[in-house]
């Protein structure tokens, strides 16, 4: 991860802000989004630990989010270690109701280790740039197609989300988008 997002000085590595800096205040953006949505839509939010000390407008992740832990969910440890980094989740009733993995830059099979581990979650989404799409479809690695179609993954795109983000959010067609 160093080499690709940043370069060698010295004994340090410097982050190429130039080159990557937009990818990340993206993702920030759309995880924010999500959770603003998931809030209109009457669902409890958590963000990954990973990016809760992200920021977005001046504010930390963290501070957009109902929850910054899940261990309230009562997980066994190796699926808790992996879900607790999950993007975004959608949650009702102390319940996962729905899981979301912006995948930015990030290789698309980490996600789904990520959450394929949640039994019985049906709903499971990576949201993508426009321009990634075609790298997905392309996949051909078994490992990934099948754990995508075995665990139900769906996925949508960054002008996907965009149609539903119109405020107040309509239910039926944020549904439809993302499903």
């Amino acid at each position: 991860s160093l080499e690709k997002y940043a370069t060698k000085s010295g004994d340090n590595w410097i982050f190429n802000e130039i080159k990557y800096g937009d990818e990340f205040t993206q993702h920030s953006e759309k995880i924010v989004e999500l959770v603003k949505i998931g809030k209109s839509l009457g669902y409890e939010t958590f963000i990954g630990k990973r990016e809760q000390s992200d920021l977005f407008d001046g504010k930390k992740l963290s501070e957009f989010a109902d929850h910054l832990d899940i261990e309230f969910l009562k997980l066994d440890k190796n699926i808790y270690d992996r879900a607790k980094f999950i993007d975004v989740i959608w949650l009702k009733n102390n319940e996962i109701h729905s899981i979301f993995e912006v995948e930015s830059t990030t290789n698309f099979t980490s996600a789904i280790q990520r959450a394929s581990n949640l039994k019985g979650i049906k709903n499971k989404f990576m949201l993508l740039p426009d321009k990634r799409e075609k790298n997905l479809l392309g996949i051909k690695d078994p490992f990934f197609i099948e754990g995508f179609n075995t665990y139900s993954w769906k996925y949508f795109l960054y002008s996907d989300l965009k149609t539903v983000s119109t405020k107040p959010y309509d239910l039926d067609i944020v549904l439809k988008t993302l499903t």
